[in-house]
């Protein structure tokens, strides 16, 4: 991350924590949720949020484009991927963020950034932007499969710190990691690109797979949100045997209460970067409304008895705040620290309001 993207960002977190009020939406959650999107439209491309968080950043994006484009956001699509794409072009790389004309990893390079690309690119049919850009997208295919995967196991590599979902945790080839491995390879491959590797599906449910959900990281068996969401999430793993155990997992360790999604049941013990101290439990137990719409989608799929129970649990808590918040505490109060507060305004609104 460039020194004067720190900088921007912690300015506008501090400011956001000490002086500015929450905005607030009228109507019901359908309604916040779409006002919300709205002002994350800046007219280029769509902010992460309409809060701190105003950049533009893959991984938001690539969660929130199947959504936008069922909402009627078709052309603020296709005017983001064409943007992102020059900026990441003249970078030369793939990042995390783009911040005025700059390209930066938080905190590091992040597996989930061509993915989230190339989902978006498949998802909205820009086959013709990929044609016009194919040599720069598989230039940062092969670097993908050079930092990322290692070719004895074909898994994410070991002992090397990748950005993920989790930013604020160090991983040791994550199950997320290693599920945007096939997300990369699937959309890739759909797009027309030269793809060197693939998902091997086996190897990952032997080791990743507990008997009763995915465990977080190859050397734990912690049972974390993010790795028992993506796998079914991405349509990578289509086991319903396994999906039904995962939300049984996840709902017996109650990280779906007072609301989704809690990360974990308890914060993980893997260590974190130094940036983490400012906003202590930032991604421990705490709840996340990006897990929330990713796993509302995981229930709507499997047809769960508890789809609809949940989903009105989310749509109570938009309403309470009239907003869409970025974070929780574990009892469901707004996330504060002394240095930090809940982003709002989040882009991922949109895969809340089409469940």
């Amino acid at each position: 991350m460039t020194n004067s993207g720190i900088i921007q960002n912690a300015n506008r977190m501090l400011w956001r924590r000490f002086s500015s009020k929450q905005k607030t939406y009228s109507g019901d959650a359908e309604h916040i949720c779409e006002q919300v999107i709205a002002d994350c439209w800046n007219g280029t491309f769509f902010q992460a949020s309409s809060g701190h968080f105003s950049d533009f950043w893959m991984r938001d994006f690539g969660l929130s484009v199947q959504a936008l484009l069922k909402l009627g956001w078709k052309a603020e699509v296709e005017k983001t991927l064409a943007w992102a794409l020059q900026e990441y072009i003249a970078a030369n790389s793939v990042t995390t963020t783009l911040q005025k004309n700059k390209a930066w990893d938080f905190p590091t390079y992040a597996p989930d950034s061509l993915a989230f690309l190339l989902h978006a690119l498949d998802s909205a049919k820009q086959k013709k932007l990929v044609i016009g850009h194919k040599d720069f997208l598989e230039q940062e295919l092969e670097r993908f499969a050079q930092k990322v995967i290692d070719p004895v196991t074909g898994l994410v590599g070991q002992n090397t710190h990748f950005s993920s979902l989790k930013d604020n945790y160090i991983r040791n080839s994550s199950c997320y990691d290693n599920v945007m491995i096939g997300l990369v390879a699937q959309a890739g491959k759909k797009l027309g690109l030269h793809v060197s590797f693939m998902f091997q599906e086996e190897n990952f449910v032997r080791n990743y797979w507990t008997g009763r959900y995915f465990k977080d990281d190859i050397n734990t068996t912690h049972l974390a949100g993010d790795a028992n969401v993506f796998p079914f999430w991405t349509g990578l793993i289509t086991d319903t045997f396994l999906q039904n155990k995962a939300i049984a997992s996840m709902q017996h360790a109650q990280l779906d209460k007072p609301f989704p999604l809690k990360y974990s049941c308890l914060p993980a013990t893997q260590p974190k970067i130094w940036q983490a101290v400012f906003a202590p439990n930032y991604e421990g137990n705490s709840i996340w409304t990006h897990l929330a719409g990713c796993y509302l989608g995981m229930l709507k799929q499997a047809k769960h008895i508890s789809f609809e129970s949940t989903k009105n649990s989310v749509f109570e808590i938009i309403e309470k705040h009239k907003n869409v918040l970025e974070v929780f505490h574990p009892d469901g109060a707004p996330f504060k620290t002394l240095f930090y507060k809940t982003d709002e305004g989040m882009l991922w609104a949109a895969n809340l309001v089409v469940q």
